[in-house]
């Protein structure tokens, strides 16, 4: 079963890589929803030193199955226990004049 996690749509966000790999993992891979995530083609989406994927801004089509994979010298590691993301709040375009509903 996976862990669920909710996210603030508008708002920063972070999925940590918890993985075990020895040698320490020279690289990290996610995936979203079993296929490889590209964050090069997102730019509000980066993987920092760490193998945590950050959310400059949580948007509704982050939403989905995340798993990290740790890479070292040796090969390909476990891959970690699947995130369920989900996106709550406002869109952050929306205002409280304009009348938009909390999803």
């Amino acid at each position: 079963m996976p862990v669920e996690v909710y996210l603030g749509r508008g708002l920063p966000g972070r999925l940590d890589c918890t993985v075990d790999a020895n040698p320490p993992a020279s690289q990290i891979i996610w995936t979203k929803n079993e296929r490889p995530l590209n964050v090069a083609s997102v730019p509000r989406v980066y993987v920092d030193r760490r193998g945590s994927i950050v959310f400059r801004v949580v948007s509704s089509v982050d939403e989905g199955r995340y798993s990290c994979a740790a890479y070292s010298s040796l090969g390909a590691g476990r891959s970690s226990t699947t995130v369920r993301v989900y996106v709550r709040g406002a869109p952050s375009d929306c205002s409280a004049v304009s009348g938009c509903s909390v999803a």
